[in-house]
């Protein structure tokens, strides 16, 4: 099947549009997961999801999904780590992400210096978390992500479904936006780094009545698992 053909027999169903979303979330994951076995047959298929009303302003990660995705990424699906945490703590939309370039990334001063994107170059500053896990994931050349917008939708659908979720789009950005402006209240400032407006953080971004300042600070305060052994030395006694 092709991606026109499914989204077609989805679109048809006469079902509610909640259902008809929950129907294109089962396809992509069982078409995103054929893909990463190398499937012979399986297509990179990105279906179209109708909107459902009411429901774009509550689409966010919890900290401790957060956690579960980029632990779970790190030991299967590493190449798609540096793109999740630029979204989800630098607020890059999804292309911005995956087109950085190693270049772009100046992790000893905390900043990535972004090129090109929906709203043109931009200096972004970078969390400390975000910071840990480039340096950890980042590759050291070329793109954070080199396989293409279909490609990182496909592993972002595997990913979540791994770890029993579904795959929420634009979560990453939307919850980046909502943490941090629980943390520092300056639309001004997280809406000039995120490349909009404060008006359209409002609108689309932002309900603090979604989280707390203390979900804010756990946020931020994922880190990399660490590897390192720390060997203690023991005195002989007499």
């Amino acid at each position: 099947h092709t991606a026109a053909t499914v989204q077609a027999w989805v679109l048809g169903l006469k079902v509610a549009p909640r259902t008809r979303n929950n129907y294109l979330a089962a396809v992509q994951t069982l078409f995103a997961d054929a893909l990463l076995a190398t499937h012979p047959h399986a297509p990179a298929i990105r279906l179209i999801k109708p909107s459902v009303l009411g429901t774009v302003r509550k689409v966010r990660w919890t900290p401790d999904e957060m956690r579960t995705l980029l632990t779970t990424a790190a030991r299967f699906d590493a190449a798609l780590l540096p793109a999740l945490v630029l979204g989800g703590f630098a607020k890059l939309r999804a292309s911005e992400a995956q087109s950085v370039q190693a270049s772009d990334l100046r992790l000893d001063d905390a900043q990535l210096v972004l090129q090109s994107g929906k709203t043109g170059g931009r200096l972004i500053p970078l969390p400390e978390n975000c910071v840990a896990w480039l340096r950890v994931h980042a590759p050291k050349d070329g793109p954070m992500w080199p396989l293409g917008e279909d490609a990182y939708h496909a592993h972002c659908r595997a990913l979540a479904a791994r770890c029993e979720f579904q795959w929420r789009d634009n979560a990453l950005r939307k919850s980046a936006q909502l943490y941090d402006t629980l943390l520092d209240a300056d639309y001004e400032r997280v809406s000039t780094e995120a490349g909009n407006s404060p008006k359209m953080m409002r609108q689309h971004y932002v309900d603090p009545n979604l989280a707390t300042k203390k979900d804010a600070q756990a946020w931020f305060a994922i880190l990399p698992p660490t590897t390192k052994r720390v060997i203690v030395k023991l005195e002989q006694t007499a």
